[in-house]
């Protein structure tokens, strides 16, 4: 292909992790990972979180609390699902699964 210009699609910096965590048992895997080359919207996050909790009901766990850090990114994911201080979870296909943020102290 002559005189076409190619351009290599950017390397990716950063990455977020999707694993899941057992509350009253000692496990823990991690159920996928998601490269990028910048910070990943908040409707991308939705989107990937809503998936993986409907995938992992699907194999028969029972998805309680997602936590995420305080990124503006994930403050929209929050919006975006709906959640609030007077309503701190979404509901996925009839399931409560709560929101918490992690606090940053240095």
């Amino acid at each position: 292909m002559e005189n076409e210009t190619y351009k290599s699609p950017a390397l990716a910096n950063q990455a977020m992790v999707v694993l899941m965590r057992g509350i009253h048992s000692n496990f823990k895997q991690i159920y996928g990972y998601f490269l990028c080359a910048n910070a990943m919207n908040g409707e991308l996050l939705k989107d990937i979180v809503l998936q993986s909790i409907g995938n992992v009901q699907d194999a028969g766990f029972v998805p309680k609390v997602i936590v995420t850090d305080q990124g503006s990114n994930n403050v929209l994911m929050r919006t975006l699902l709906g959640v609030t201080d007077s309503k701190p979870y979404v509901e996925v296909n009839g399931e409560k699964i709560f929101s918490s943020m992690l606090l940053h102290i240095c």
